[in-house]
């Protein structure tokens, strides 16, 4: 039995999900906090455990989206080796919106992927609400054959909380 402890700077982290590229490295996506709010975080190890230096520089990815607080809840890895990660971004008090950012395969944002939905789009990281002015939670994320993501989750209007299922690409 072996396990990983990894600091991810001051404060709280925590991962939510986890996914295996086909050349074995090991993705894992959560949150952490930088600069006293919480971002998205992806961390690449080595199968031996180690992170992973050729990720990032330093193995581990910060994303701020927007400015405002996120968190990534799911994870997943494109047949062209591409990390997407997925979550809630608040925009608007306490309700959220769903955010997609893409990382390239060695770590950067991918700046071809994004969707242009003010006031929470940018130019890597797709953010949308399915129903506008609703808290919108993601629980599950599968990239399909075709490329196509397909999506799980919930949203909530008042005290009325709603599966959600969608496919974007």
């Amino acid at each position: 039995t072996s396990m990983v402890v990894t600091n991810v700077g001051s404060g709280a982290s925590e991962v939510m999900a986890m996914a295996i590229q086909t050349n074995g490295r090991i993705v894992v996506a959560g949150s952490s906090y930088l600069s006293e709010q919480s971002v998205f975080t992806v961390a690449r190890y080595l199968s031996n455990g180690n992170l992973d230096s050729t990720f990032a520089g330093s193995g581990i990815s910060r994303v701020d989206v927007i400015g405002q607080n996120a968190w990534a809840q799911v994870v997943g890895v494109e047949s062209q080796g591409r990390i997407v990660t997925g979550g809630s971004v608040e925009y608007s008090g306490s309700r959220r919106a769903l955010a997609f950012p893409r990382h390239t395969p060695s770590g950067g944002l991918d700046p071809s992927f994004g969707i242009q939905d003010p006031p929470y789009g940018d130019n890597s990281v797709a953010s949308f609400n399915v129903v506008p002015g609703n808290d919108e939670r993601l629980t599950g994320l599968v990239i399909l054959p075709n490329g196509r993501y397909l999506i799980l989750g919930t949203t909530t209007s008042g005290n009325q909380t709603d599966m959600m299922t969608g496919c974007f690409n």
